[in-house]
């Protein structure tokens, strides 16, 4: 079994709008993009891929905690995620009654 990718310990500001065609949300730090949320209204519209596209091309961990969806989970380990895991905010923790969550992700390419 390989190693976990420990994501770094930031928490944002506010979260922002998925791009169209997509509906839930994500969050950018100065190190980290993180999408807990996302999910495609329109079935083979390409929109996941230029938005994956878009958040990997700013030179950032990327990081997708709790992941439901087998053909997203496909998706993103064909692109190279693994699994990770993260700390959760302090308001989190509380709501979910722990100090961690797993999913994917992966380092920004050099």
């Amino acid at each position: 079994m390989s190693e976990l990718i420990k994501t770094p310990d930031e928490h944002p500001d506010k979260y922002l709008d998925m791009p169209q065609g997509l509906e839930g949300y994500w969050w950018e730090t100065e190190h980290l993009i993180c999408v807990p949320f996302v999910e495609s209204r329109n079935e083979g519209a390409g929109n996941f891929s230029r938005f994956l596209e878009d958040i990997e091309s700013k030179g950032k961990m990327v990081f997708f905690p709790t992941i439901v969806s087998a053909r997203l989970d496909a998706i993103l380990r064909k692109r190279g995620y693994t699994e990770a895991v993260s700390r959760m905010s302090e308001l989190e923790q509380k709501i979910h009654g722990q100090e961690y969550c797993d999913g994917l992700a992966r380092e920004p390419t050099k």
